[in-house]
């Protein structure tokens, strides 16, 4: 189901595992859900990655799996297990203002991140020909673009 780009639409599929993306798992529920390489959230914390875990783990109706490895899969577990002591309050500590302004930078994504996500996006929805002829049409089309409007400065002879 995964390799079937147009019939994500149909989430589950009767006999099938569905495996997919956060982001295409959003909006839909499985009773069985597995989040695989919880450790990879350590390689590279930061806001984005800990709303991406969160929202994996909150597409599950019943059942829910994590898999890791290493140091970060032990430190995920420390995080749930604290957060587990706590039940059923969710202690929260609201965050300075340094703290802040550090999450709203790690929120931001950079043009290159946007066209990367934008571009991932793409392949999860279109054979990769055809995504190649959208994205050659596309720069033909700025680039044309460009020369229309690029001010050539008009040289005239002197006599």
């Amino acid at each position: 189901m995964h390799e079937d780009s147009y019939g994500i639409r149909d989430f589950v599929e009767t006999g099938c595992v569905t495996l997919a993306t956060v982001h295409k798992a959003k909006g839909n529920e499985a009773y069985m859900v597995y989040v695989v390489g919880i450790d990879a959230l350590f390689s590279f914390p930061g806001v984005r990655a800990r709303n991406m875990v969160f929202s994996a783990m909150t597409r599950a109706k019943a059942w829910l799996r994590i898999s890791g490895i290493d140091a970060g899969a032990k430190t995920f577990v420390d995080e749930l297990n604290k957060a587990k002591s706590n039940l059923p309050y969710l202690e929260f500590v609201y965050p300075s203002e340094a703290d802040i302004k550090l999450m709203k930078r790690d929120l931001q994504e950079t043009p290159e991140q946007r066209v990367d996500r934008a571009l991932e996006e793409l392949e999860n929805e279109l054979p990769s020909d055809e995504l190649a002829q959208v994205l050659e049409q596309k720069l033909r089309a700025l680039r044309g673009v460009r020369r229309r409007t690029r001010k050539i400065p008009k040289f005239t002879k002197k006599q």
